[in-house]
């Protein structure tokens, strides 16, 4: 793929391609023959009554959604390395600083990726931009729901840790899925 670098267009068809073949199993059909549309950076799209479709990866693992409605997800490893208190300042609103201030380092990482898994889930599931959309998701701790302050929406929210992973699952505030079935497999390896 143009522009990606030989990890990244790796990744971009490796995950395509797993999609494809999972959902080719959910309709048992030729992989090839599912009308996935996906264009590096934005969201994959499935024609009128083909449902949904989200997926995410991190370096060793892939996460893919399907539903009839709308749906969003999410995967990082728990112990991803990052900044945690830059993206503090550069993503959450001034009222959130109080809260994430008092708590200790490891416990700050841990909030801070949970909230970022679930916002990132509910972007996807919008169809949004992380830079124009992240601080206008309010996930209000301990709670199932996220609301966009600006769009209005209320949205359902599952957040887990699996193994290695936090995962998160944004669904419409209808949904009647009171905890989607997840099928994870680990595809990557460090080389």
């Amino acid at each position: 793929m143009q522009g990606l670098s030989k990890r990244r267009s790796f990744e971009y068809h490796h995950s395509r391609g797993n999609v494809r073949y999972a959902l080719s199993n959910l309709w048992n059909i030729p992989a090839l023959d599912i009308p996935l549309n996906t264009s590096p950076g934005k969201a994959p799209e499935l024609p009128d009554g083909w449902g949904y479709v989200s997926f995410s990866h991190c370096h060793d693992a892939l996460l893919i959604g399907w539903s009839q409605t709308k749906i969003g997800v999410d995967i990082e490893r728990q112990d991803r390395d990052f900044a945690c208190k830059k993206l503090v300042n550069r993503y959450f609103k001034s009222n959130e600083f109080s809260y994430f201030k008092k708590l200790p380092e490891k416990e700050l990482k841990n909030s801070i990726l949970k909230q970022w898994v679930i916002r990132e889930a509910a972007i996807k599931w919008q169809r949004g931009k992380i830079g124009s959309d992240f601080s206008k998701w309010q996930y209000e701790r301990n709670s199932n729901f996220i609301y966009h302050q600006t769009l209005g929406y209320k949205i359902k929210i599952h957040h887990f840790i699996y193994s290695s992973w936090s995962i998160a699952i944004a669904l419409d505030e209808q949904s009647s899925i009171s905890f989607p079935i997840i099928c994870l497999n680990q595809l990557y390896k460090d080389n």
